[in-house]
């Protein structure tokens, strides 16, 4: 499911049950960063604990694609889910990696979460495939268009009756 990156955190305090992946994105690194801070401090991920935290990065990723499908397949011994953060900030991501990704969360597996964060990716298949999910948020993180700002500023103006 795709969100708006301003509604995020009220729609993840309320649906985080059925939630196994959170796909952060965009241009805007500082907002995917500030998202993914947020995240851990909503959902109280200790990312110090090694049993219910995993971190993998893009180039870790790159090197053994099998470590996500691992990762996701370990249960947790203490925690009701297991917490992965899957980093691909600084790599480019190919149609190979794509699908690796895409059948390792195709797992039946209720019992991780499963944090991506990455940088400017194309609409295509494999965003489209995390849009459609149900147990997944899609989270566009990118810089608003001046347009965009213009509207949004003349329509709570107009909402307040203020020139």
């Amino acid at each position: 499911m795709k969100i708006d990156p301003f509604i995020y955190k009220n729609n993840l305090k309320s649906n985080f049950e059925n939630v196994n992946i959170i796909f952060l994105y965009g241009t805007n690194i500082g907002l995917v960063e500030i998202l993914y801070k947020q995240t851990l401090e909503i959902l109280k991920i200790n990312t110090n604990d090694p049993f219910n935290f995993s971190k993998i990065s893009g180039d870790e990723f790159k090197n053994d694609p099998s470590v996500l499908y691992d990762n996701i397949n370990t249960f947790s011994a203490f925690s009701e889910k297991k917490y992965i953060l899957l980093d691909l900030m600084h790599i480019s991501i190919n149609k190979s990696l794509e699908n690796i990704i895409i059948d390792a969360v195709k797992t039946e597996n209720k019992h991780y979460l499963l944090l991506l964060k990455a940088s400017n990716l194309k609409i295509n298949s494999f965003t489209k495939y995390f849009q459609n999910i149900n147990n997944a948020f899609l989270v566009p993180c990118y810089e608003e268009k001046i347009n965009s700002i213009h509207s949004k500023l003349s329509n709570l103006f107009s909402k307040h009756k203020t020139n």
